[in-house]
């Protein structure tokens, strides 16, 4: 006979890590103490109080679309993982680690078409950099040679990385740390597990707040009835924050699981079509819509 096994209870540090993205982008702004100082002359300011940039690279547009890029590849880290600490440092599952975010997989997943523009773009910018940097007659008589960087260190400015660190446990103290004061040691391991949970708890917390924004706008569309409002991502706005939920989700936290299960019930075969052709399909879809909104462990707060 058998004897049936009891599941391994996870821990959060089982299954997940913290991460932090470190994008760099050179910045072509500088500080021109003269021209700062001549402004607040002719404004009879203090000389602290005036400062005035200039663009190093006044009309290139490689840069712009290098910060766009950026921005890009900020919001696919901020959509694979959940907020954790200040400072960028955010947490993700095992699973988005080892799929999506470890330096083998960010050729592949997700980041894969923006962080392949930005170094496209970075490619290209150093390249034209010699030339840009000779040519800037947008500045005049501003342009001064000496305020830019080598040309030969220019590409290096230009950098992504994604970095993962374990997740913080009160076990990571060994008894060595605490020397003397072994009688606080316990406590002080607790607050930090305590610590963590409340992180992990606020990050749920601003999942359920990243669904509520598409939820409201589809409610809001479903009420006003009014069919040409309809945008095409109605449905999937809702339907693409529920499996971003679903990949957050690494401790099987049961009150997601559901929310995520009833909202794919819920939309399974609805499509902004169909939702204009039939208006008790209109009533029925906002019915649970705003169940689901009634649902949501933050709505006190939104």
């Amino acid at each position: 006979m058998n004897t049936p096994t009891t599941p391994k209870i996870l821990r959060p540090q089982d299954c997940m890590a913290m991460v932090v993205q470190n994008i760099s982008v050179w910045n072509s702004l500088r500080t021109n103490n003269k021209l700062s100082k001549s402004v607040a002359a002719q404004h009879n300011a203090d000389s602290n109080a005036v400062s005035t940039r200039v663009d190093l690279m006044a009309g290139t547009t490689l840069l712009k679309q290098i910060k766009s890029t950026e921005s890009d590849l900020r919001d696919v880290f901020k959509e694979l993982s959940s907020p954790f600490l200040d400072g960028g440092y955010r947490t993700c599952t095992n699973v988005i680690w080892l799929n999506e975010l470890c330096p083998a997989a960010l050729p592949h997943g997700k980041m894969r078409e923006p962080l392949a523009k930005f170094n496209s773009l970075a490619d290209e910018f150093s390249e034209q950099y010699e030339f840009l940097r000779i040519s800037q007659d947008a500045l005049g008589d501003l342009h001064d040679m000496s305020k830019y960087p080598d040309p030969a260190t220019m590409r290096d400015r230009f950098n992504h990385r994604v970095s993962m660190f374990p997740l913080p446990s009160g076990q990571h103290f060994s008894d060595e740390f605490f020397d003397d004061a072994q009688a606080d040691a316990d406590q002080w391991r607790a607050e930090t597990d305590d610590f963590v949970k409340t992180q992990l708890h606020n990050g749920k917390l601003a999942m359920y707040d990243r669904l509520y924004k598409p939820l409201n706008n589809m409610a809001t569309k479903l009420h006003a009835d009014n069919t040409k409002r309809f945008a095409g991502t109605l449905v999937s706005n809702v339907l693409d924050m529920v499996e971003i939920l679903r990949t957050c989700n690494a401790d099987g936290d049961i009150q997601m699981t559901s929310m995520c299960d009833n909202l794919e019930d819920a939309l399974r075969g609805v499509t902004c079509e169909a939702l204009r052709d039939s208006s008790q399909l209109r009533v029925e879809t906002k019915r649970k819509v705003d169940q689901a909104i009634a649902s949501l462990p933050t709505l006190d707060i939104l």
